[in-house]
């Protein structure tokens, strides 16, 4: 498991630079799920060590905007004519928000699928935790969810 996670977003094809969530998320994060893996027997080694399989940590974030005009004037006795009627405009209202979802995969290098790229044994994602916030008690709960959901990856 690395020590940063990665956002994904931009083209690295094209030579972009790939951004990580901060640090101090990351860490939390990380430390969640490193808890979670050696609770189910597993243990944390370098990958020069040779490892059985790879934890890649990874997010997004989206983030919505969202508008609207107040119409106000329509109430009174209908349309009078003319945007801004009166030399009134009506206001624009304007909000946003952003939320983010962590993939966590498990991935053994050994197996080779058709494409030529390592398989995917087990993904697990968590929906809105990646907020402004990085609320910690909310990414635990999410996160201990994921991994009490796939029993099956108990090793003892």
């Amino acid at each position: 498991m690395p020590d940063a996670i990665v956002k994904i977003t931009g083209n690295l094809v094209e030579g972009e630079e790939p951004s990580f969530i901060p640090d101090v998320a990351a860490e939390a994060i990380l430390g969640m799920i490193a808890d979670n893996m050696a609770e189910l027997g597993w243990q944390r080694v370098d990958v020069s060590a040779d490892p059985d399989l790879l934890l890649t940590p990874a997010a997004w974030e989206v983030t919505t905007i969202y508008y609207y005009y107040d119409y106000w004037y329509w109430w009174y006795g209908g349309y009078y004519g003319g945007w801004g009627w009166g030399g009134y405009y009506p206001p624009v209202y304007v909000s946003s928000y952003t939320t983010g979802t962590l993939v966590m995969n498990l991935i053994d290098k050994d197996i080779v699928g058709s494409n030529g790229n390592p398989v995917t044994q087990w993904t697990g994602a968590v929906n809105g935790i990646l907020t402004g916030s990085y609320d910690a008690e909310r990414m635990r709960t999410a996160i201990d969810n994921t991994f009490a959901q796939s029993p099956y990856l108990k090793t003892n």
